[in-house]
């Protein structure tokens, strides 16, 4: 894992990508992040560390 994403900013950053994925709002990319990092049992630093790694892209299909 690269601690370097693991800060607030990477947080941001990963929420931007989301919200490009989905074109949604910023406030919908981080509620999608945070639901996901709820369902998985992880820490959405986590998650966001993924998003922007490009281990996870967030789809429609994932509703």
């Amino acid at each position: 894992m690269d601690h370097r994403l693991l800060t607030h900013a990477g947080i941001h950053q990963a929420t931007g990508m989301v919200l490009a994925q989905l074109d949604i709002s910023a406030t919908e990319a981080l509620a999608r992040m945070r639901a996901h990092a709820f369902a998985e049992h992880r820490m959405l630093i986590e998650v966001a560390n993924d998003v922007l790694s490009r281990q996870l892209r967030f789809t429609n299909a994932m509703l």
